[in-house]
């Protein structure tokens, strides 16, 4: 895929050990501000409050790996994250739609909700 895929967590954010498993990777060597984890042939940027607790997450070059995917969804499906992508009109992917609620205010403007049931949903939500 050419173009980045983000997802956004509402506060308190997911533990980085969580995240960690949801995505089958060890742990990351020292804790920053911002890390990137590498995942098959992308690379996961994430940001974190002061406290550790990842609030977004940035994939750059996502691949078809279901090892990522999977892993986006399982954090959908906690219900306080919302995935987009660039696209017009905007689009925000959740798994309930009152995750839009959850986020922050910035995180607010779409035009589009789309409501999905699985990692082969959110697959199929950028090809619409």
């Amino acid at each position: 895929m050419s173009f980045d895929i983000y997802l956004a967590v509402a506060e308190p954010g997911v533990p980085p050990a969580e995240l960690r498993e949801l995505f089958h990777l060890r742990e990351a060597e020292a804790p920053s501000f911002s890390d990137e984890w590498t995942l098959g042939d992308c690379i996961l940027s994430l940001t974190k409050r002061p406290n550790g607790s990842i609030v977004f997450i940035s994939v750059h070059r996502p691949s078809d790996d279901a090892v990522l995917w999977d892993g986006l969804f399982a954090v959908l499906s906690r219900g306080d994250a919302v995935f987009f992508f660039p696209s017009d009109p905007a689009r925000a992917v959740v798994t309930d739609a009152s995750a839009i609620g959850k986020v922050t205010k910035d995180m607010r403007d779409f035009d589009e909700i789309l409501v999905i049931r699985s990692a082969a949903e959110l697959i199929e939500s950028i090809a619409e």
